[in-house]
């Protein structure tokens, strides 16, 4: 079975159902809880609680993947970050730490602002060898900017992509 085969067999977990809504991991790779990640604003949860997920060490050019149904709210000018609304949550998928000091470079957005998008397409290429290159973390964290509900994060250590990365219970 190919790689998006078993993405899109693992992203049939990940729709929204009843008061519950899931979002898929958007690449494969080790989770990092929100504490141990390598930047205050998401490792202290200011922009909202998130989980990272760090690339294989071998990883070049990663394709970062829709967590979720949605439209893009937006996209920064370097490429590294896509703003998602889907339904009544709010995510950001952010590719790298500090990866806008790159300015561009090693990121190629695949989405542009008013698109909507399904779980599993394509939202940015992160190349994380350039990233590792540069002196950066290839971290890739997605954060639940909004929500009324209550979020459980995965507790595993390892994901693959289209694997549910959380779960919000709605009210």
């Amino acid at each position: 079975m190919g790689l998006f085969q078993n993405f899109r067999k693992a992203v049939k977990e990940t729709q929204s159902t009843g008061n519950t809504f899931s979002a898929a991991a958007c690449l494969s790779g080790h989770i990092v809880p929100m504490e141990k990640l390598p930047d205050p604003a998401f490792a202290e949860g200011i922009l909202g609680p998130c989980a990272g997920i760090e690339p294989p060490e071998d990883a070049g050019e990663c394709r970062i993947l829709s967590p979720a149904d949605g439209t893009v709210t937006q996209c920064s000018e370097t490429g590294h970050a896509v703003g998602l609304a889907c339904g009544e949550t709010e995510i950001l998928v952010h590719a790298g730490i500090d990866t806008v000091q790159m300015a561009g470079r090693g990121f190629s957005l695949s989405v542009k602002p008013g698109e909507t998008v399904k779980t599993g397409q394509p939202l940015l290429v992160m190349d994380a060898a350039m990233v590792r290159a540069a002196g950066y973390s290839p971290v890739v964290v997605t954060v639940v900017t909004d929500t009324p509900g209550k979020i459980s994060f995965s507790d595993k250590t390892e994901i693959h992509g289209g694997e549910t990365l959380f779960t919000v219970s709605l009210p």
